[in-house]
This record gives structure tokens, sequence and C-alpha cells, in this order.
């Protein structure tokens, strides 16, 4: 990501990344390099609301880009380090974020996203399994995800319902990155999923009223 972004020349600071309306790349930076300086420091009030990530974008709002990337780089490597002692939910959520955050700035810039990476086992586990667990909160009948060889079910009553994607399909569908109409077009063994598309809404993700790209 430091790389795309520093390739980027002028759009790095001025072209709005779709994703998440009002940022450049440069304000994603911003973010993931606050996240880590903020874990770090222990600041973790309201972690994860709109609020706390806007406060990481304003304080490197006069920063350089090159300042901003130079921060994340420092404490991004201390963050790395404490991973492993993460619970395993927090540890998949973190490389979830960079990598959802990292097809952001692709598509900003138009350019194609990461290829298959290591990233994405922890990142699908993390995505999936809110996904089932949000279907289960919300009493629909059984939903089974596969990719590839993994698999995910939630629990319910009723028939079973499977949806099969590839790893960037289920992991933009579940960041609110994409439209109602786009996640139906995906692989599912029903005619109709709209009764499970409430539960692509997580949290602070919901469902895009425009498609990203045209």
């Amino acid at each position: 990501m430091s790389a795309t972004v520093r390739g980027a020349g002028t759009a790095a600071t001025e072209q709005e990344v779709p994703a998440c309306p009002g940022w450049t790349p440069k304000d994603v930076v911003s973010h993931l390099a606050g996240v880590c300086a903020d874990v770090m420091a222990g600041r973790l009030d309201g972690v994860g609301t709109d609020p706390w990530t806007a406060v990481q974008v304003e304080e490197r709002r006069s920063k350089s880009l090159e300042d901003v990337l130079s921060e994340w780089a420092e404490v991004g490597a201390q963050m790395e380090g404490l991973l492993p002692s993460f619970p395993e939910w927090a540890a998949n959520q973190t490389v979830f974020d960079l990598l959802s955050h990292e097809h952001d700035i692709a598509d900003a810039l138009g350019l194609p996203g990461p290829d298959q990476v290591q990233a994405e086992g922890p990142a699908l586990e993390f995505a999936v399994s809110a996904l089932t667990a949000r279907a289960e909160q919300l009493g629909l009948p059984p939903l089974t995800v596969i990719c590839g060889d993994r698999r995910w079910s939630s629990a319910g009553q009723g028939e079973d319902v499977t949806l099969t994607g590839r790893p960037v399909d289920l992991l933009r569908s579940v960041t609110g990155r994409r439209t109602a109409d786009e996640i139906r077009t995906l692989d599912w063994s029903v005619s109709d999923p709209t009764p499970w598309l409430p539960a692509f809404e997580i949290g602070h993700f919901k469902l895009r009223e425009t498609p990203l790209s045209p």
C-alpha cells in the first residue's frame, strides 16, 4: 500500500476514495497509522467508531504523505509484533481492515486489486464468521458459505442455503462495498437470496446504494 500511494502522485492527496467518502488515499493511510498508534498508546475509547477514526485522519491532516507513511512504518511494525498475543478474532480483524483498505485504495486509483495474498486467510475468517453470526442473530434459516475448500455455517431453522464465492467477493460484500443487487448475483443455491441480505449489514457496514465502479 505504501508503494502504491507513493507512486500515485497528486492523486494520493486529491482523489476521493469512493468506499470511504471524504477520504483520499493519504487519509486512508492516516487512519491505518492512527489505528496502530492508538492501540499502542491504549487509546481505545470509541474504538472502531466514526469519531475515533475521524480523529486519526484529522490529527495527520497537516502532515506530509511521507511523514504519515514513515509513522505507519514505525508504529505498524510495533503493532505487528504484538499480533501473536492478540485474541485470534482481533488479529484477524486487523488483517481484515488492512486488506479491505488496500482494495479501497486500488479502486480509487483505478488499479487492479491485490492478487491472492496470504492475508486473505485471516481476513476471510473474520468477515465470514461475522456474516454467519449475524445471520444467526437475525434468526435466518441456516447459511453455509463456501470459499475454495473452506466452509462456514450458521445455525437456524429451515432449509440450508449455500453461498459460494471468491475471497474478494465475500470480503467486499461484508464490508459495505457492494450493493444488494451485486450480492444477489453471487453464486447462491436459491433463486432469490433477498431474505439473507440483512446479514451483510454488520455494525456500521451498510449495503451500498450505487456500485463502486461502473
